[in-house]
């Protein structure tokens, strides 16, 4: 792991309890993700990366979707056994997915993202494109602000947590570069000072249904300010 993913994880670690008790009952996010998954087969699959204590991964299946998430906290997937029984979860680095080629119907980054390095984003979008099957879809809900920074935890003072947020032009880029199309992205102000911005990012994004995966392992981009 990089020092800004090991950093992150461990206090994640330390403040799950916290977290899943501020925000796993939040609803907040179910409208503008049960738009987006009005266009996912029924019973389609699902991947939720950084899926935390399976807040999403609840809803969606209860929404009839076949949902695994995805994890590098041990705690927070401790929880998210404990509070979503019925779930599937792995531990798991989201740049670095196992899954199989063209897998699932839709990727979900909720929140996510934004704990990775600007210079790992493309190669982890590419991750993404690849375990989507072909016309799959990918939600990402994002902060805008500020890419590549160490903020304070306020639930676990002395602990640092690592973000990288970012502008509209610069999530379509990383998209496009990466090979999505039918990119949309809504921007909606938010008074949660947790969040540590000003807006979220709703970012709809999909797979070419024409082509197959191609292994590209490239993951130069530099994308600065």
């Amino acid at each position: 792991m990089t020092d800004s993913t090991a950093i992150t994880t461990d206090t994640y670690n330390l403040i799950a309890e916290m977290y899943a008790e501020k925000y796993f009952d939040d609803v907040s996010d179910f409208k503008r993700i049960t738009s987006f998954f009005q266009d996912i087969p029924k019973n389609g699959s699902v991947l939720e990366v950084g899926c935390g204590a399976g807040q999403f991964v609840k809803y969606l299946l209860s929404c009839g979707f076949l949902v695994t998430g995805v994890d590098l906290s041990e705690s927070m997937l401790t929880l998210a056994h404990k509070k979503v029984p019925e779930g599937k979860f792995q531990l798991m680095d989201m740049r670095f997915l196992t899954f199989d080629d063209n897998q699932f119907d839709a990727v979900l980054a909720a929140y996510s993202l934004i704990h990775i390095p600007t210079a790992e984003i493309v190669s982890t979008l590419k991750g993404f494109y690849r375990v989507l099957k072909p016309g799959g879809k990918l939600c990402i809900i994002a902060q805008r602000g500020a890419p590549d920074h160490f903020v304070d935890e306020s639930l676990a003072p002395g602990k640092r947590v690592f973000f990288n947020f970012f502008t509209s032009d610069k999530i379509r880029t990383f998209l496009e570069v990466s090979g999505f199309i039918n990119i949309s992205i809504d921007t909606v102000t938010t008074d949660d000072s947790y969040t540590m911005s000003d807006a979220l990012l709703y970012v709809y994004a999909s797979k070419r249904s024409d082509t197959l995966t191609r292994h590209d392992n490239s993951t130069n981009l530099h994308i600065y300010g």
